[in-house]
């Protein structure tokens, strides 16, 4: 199944999906994100003040650029807590973070910088393209953008703490190439360029006319578009969960199998089902426990058989294959399990 995602379900279906369900989340979720990014709002204030203090041409000296630097990289923690909190805020239910937010860099927080430090470096062959003379740029642009959608699952994963490395992140969004490039690099950068161009006029003319304190505003542009391409990508995330999971159940019920001849069954249930040897054999029991079939003549750990004591030529056995497990019965009604 190597055909992009969007021949099966249409892709302007699928993009509408992921923009309606971005921004429906958005509405029900705002009261929740404001609180959870007001302190993270108020220290990029402070960052902001400072660093337009330590940048003006009186103070030129080793200690302002090492106080730059310092907080070059508060910046970076707060933007990933920020992009952590997002994530986590749409994508889960109740108390997915604290009523204001997080106060600590953790492995979590580590997690997510130390991927993005990965996707960067995987990023570098592509580089190669800029030797191309006149559409280098733009080509090693689109590649590196288009490598950075198909590994981008691997952030809100770890934010919601679910184990997935980079490759896999690769590996699931191979039927969603054109979907992912287009919900998570072509529509925040649209939307980057319309919200940032129309509100930085704005802002740029209260300040202008009305005071310079307005370019505060400015800290909150950039956290609103912060917000608004980390949720793009959540919602990214969570279509392509939904599909996956319903991908998954198609092939579960594809790979069972159950072949009847002359009333006797033998049945193949893989793996992927998710159900246990146990409980197989409980369901096995209970089914046939009321038929008489109480006498468990074969207990193993791969092998389970029982029979009638009163009808010696009828038994359910049960075993383990090669990624699956298979049941046959022989004069007996034909097994019937709650989760088929």
């Amino acid at each position: 199944m190597n055909e992009n995602r969007s021949n099966h379900i249409g892709f302007f279906r699928a993009y509408k999906e992921i923009i309606n369900d971005t921004f429906i989340l958005l509405v029900k979720k705002k009261n929740i994100l404001i609180k959870a990014l007001i302190i993270p709002f108020i220290l990029l204030m402070i960052i902001d003040y400072y660093n337009k203090s330590f940048t003006t041409p009186n103070i030129t000296n080793i200690f302002s650029d090492f106080t730059l630097v310092f907080f070059l990289i508060l910046s970076l923690i707060i933007s990933i807590i920020v992009a952590i909190t997002t994530h986590r805020v749409l994508l889960l239910e109740e108390n997915a973070v604290p009523t204001w937010g997080f106060f600590k860099f953790g492995l979590r927080e580590f997690k997510y910088l130390s991927s993005s430090f990965i996707i960067g470096f995987l990023c570098v062959p592509s580089f190669l393209f800029l030797f191309i003379p006149i559409v280098g740029i733009p080509i090693t642009l689109i590649v590196v953008l288009m490598i950075f959608s198909r590994m981008s699952l691997v952030f809100p994963a770890i934010a919601l703490d679910e184990e997935m490395s980079i490759w896999e992140s690769w590996n699931k969004t191979k039927t969603y190439k054109l979907i992912t490039f287009f919900s998570i690099v072509i529509f925040p950068m649209i939307i980057t360029i319309l919200v940032g161009l129309i509100y930085s006029l704005v802002i740029n003319f209260l300040v202008n006319v009305v005071s310079s304190y307005f370019d505060v505003l400015y800290v909150f542009l950039d956290l609103f578009i912060t917000v608004l391409v980390v949720s793009t990508l959540s919602s990214t995330y969570k279509f392509i969960k939904k599909y996956t999971y319903e991908e998954n159940i198609k092939k579960e019920v594809e790979e069972l199998s159950i072949y009847e001849k002359d009333g006797n069954f033998k049945i193949t249930i893989p793996f992927i089902f998710n159900k246990t040897f146990e409980e197989l054999k409980l369901e096995l029991l209970s089914q046939y426990e009321i038929l008489g079939f109480s006498n468990i003549v074969i207990d193993k750990d791969d092998l389970w058989m029982i029979k009638n004591p009163h009808k010696e030529n009828a038994y359910i056995s049960l075993s383990v294959g090669s990624n699956k497990f298979l049941i046959e019965t022989y004069n007996v009604d034909k097994p019937q399990f709650t989760f088929i």
